[in-house]
């Protein structure tokens, strides 16, 4: 998890189908990322799927196990849209809400590799609902999911600090 949060990122997982074509030691499907997270002792309670597409899994996957998921169309590789990031920010605060603060229930955030789109929107959410400063998110986030965010916008708008959304949205 990104420290000081419930936050954690990762790759998308891919439903049986689509991961027989996969090495087995690099499959990442709903049920084997469950069994890690188990393995590990943490406790997922939602899943904030960031993907431009349904085809990778079925959201029963998780909401079978009692995990609550959200879907957040996201394009890659351009900086999400005021809506997009705000739609984001909403799911984001609503799972906080619900979350129970005694059971250690984490919130996994993914797009496909889990890294940039994924990277920008949860540091985006670090620094404008967080208070956090752009340096320190971006670190933070590269720390925990041990990949850095790659896409250079993304660095470049982060680094911009704190952004309006209700302004964006408006224009």
């Amino acid at each position: 998890p990104i420290e000081g949060t419930r936050f954690i990122c990762f790759k998308v997982p891919l439903k049986e189908e689509i991961s027989k074509s996969i090495d087995e030691d690099k499959r990442l499907t709903p049920a084997i990322l469950l069994n890690q997270f188990k393995d590990k002792g943490y406790k997922l309670g939602i899943v904030i799927d960031l993907t431009n597409t349904k085809r990778y899994y079925s959201c029963s996957e998780f909401t079978n196990h009692k995990i609550d998921y959200h879907k957040v169309f996201t394009e890659g590789h351009r900086i999400p849209t005021a809506r997009t990031q705000q739609r984001f920010c909403n799911a984001l605060d609503e799972s906080l809400k619900k979350l129970n603060e005694d059971d250690g229930a984490l919130i996994g955030i993914h797009c496909t590799h889990g890294v940039n789109r994924t990277g920008y929107l949860v540091c985006r959410y670090l620094i404008n609902k967080m208070g956090m400063e752009p340096e320190r998110a971006i670190n933070a986030y590269n720390v925990a999911r041990g990949h850095d965010i790659e896409r250079e916008n993304y660095l470049e708008d982060l680094k911009k600090g704190p952004n309006d959304l209700e302004s964006l949205i408006k224009t």
